[in-house]
């Protein structure tokens, strides 16, 4: 009798052990449900559950905010060492190939991996290339803050009214293989980029 109340208490004590093994299984699916976290862990030292959507949706934005960074309908020509980014927008290249002059006017902007002085967080210049010499005028430069705010600029040659005309030449620059300069000549120069 002895012996059969003692297989009863164990034979009780298994199933109460495999009905507690199945729902600590179950347990913090439902508890995850319930509070309305997508991704959690149980902290062993506390042996709590934690939700891990604030670090799923911090490195969401993260990747937003470098995504926000590829400008749609834009071609990547340069990335620096430093990580800064180059594109020029395919809307912005005019070709001019009249009178012998093999010119294109092109928009490049870049994007610094680091703030710049003033707060600087990217550059556009409006360049005219010479495709029949490894030059280019500069028609404009400007930099801009995160609010895309002007940080600082100058157009060129203008006679318009602005706080940042001036009627200076355009500088000309000669452009150096290796360099963001000649990356974007090349890229609307030559002839392979189907522009």
């Amino acid at each position: 009798m002895l012996k059969n109340l003692v297989l009863s208490v164990m034979s009780a004590a298994g199933c109460a052990y495999a009905v507690f093994g199945i729902s600590s299984f179950s347990l913090p699916t439902v508890l995850a449900q319930s509070t309305g976290c997508n991704s959690y862990w149980v902290n062993p030292s506390t042996e709590e559950e934690e939700c891990l959507d604030w670090l799923i949706s911090s490195h969401a934005s993260q990747v937003a905010e470098k995504q926000q960074k590829e400008l749609s309908g834009s071609v990547k020509v340069f990335e620096g060492r430093n990580g800064d980014k180059a594109y020029i927008p395919l809307n912005s290249i005019r070709k001019f190939n009249r009178y012998g002059q093999n010119r294109v006017h092109f928009s490049l902007t870049t994007f610094f991996e680091h703030m710049k002085v003033g707060g600087a967080v990217k550059d556009n210049v409006i360049f005219d290339a010479d495709c029949n010499s490894y030059s280019m005028r500069v028609d404009s430069h400007y930099t801009y803050d995160p609010n895309n705010g002007i940080v600082d600029g100058m157009t060129y040659g203008t006679t318009w009214n602005s706080q940042y005309q001036t009627t200076a030449p355009s500088p000309l620059l000669t452009v150096q293989p290796g360099t963001k300069g000649y990356a974007a000549w090349e890229y609307v120069c030559e002839p392979k980029s189907n522009i």
